[in-house]
């Protein structure tokens, strides 16, 4: 009775190297994950974000004035005098 032998190719270069490159982009996924969500918010809030920001400018707690910043389509801002708030804090 004859015994043969399984023997086992051995890998190649490029089947070593695609091996690598598979496990570096498992270990590189989260990352750029993150980077890419950190672009694209970064993107949409610096060119297509059309919030509007309020600006309070205060003197040791009394409100001196009030600002709306609001951007146009076009992109350009302007600014909106809004006055002295007459309001006092709930907790006053």
């Amino acid at each position: 009775m004859e015994t043969t032998e399984v023997v086992m190719p051995a890998w190649s270069q490029h089947e070593i190297a695609l091996a690598m490159v598979y496990l570096f982009m498992i270990l590189l996924a989260p990352l750029a994950f993150r980077i890419g969500r950190l672009s694209v918010r970064y993107i949409y809030h610096r060119y297509f974000s059309i919030e509007d920001i309020y600006v309070t400018y205060k003197d040791n707690g009394v409100v001196k004035s009030r600002i709306k910043i609001q951007r146009k389509r076009d992109g350009s801002i302007k600014e909106i005098d809004l006055g002295i708030s007459q309001r006092r804090a709930s907790h006053e």
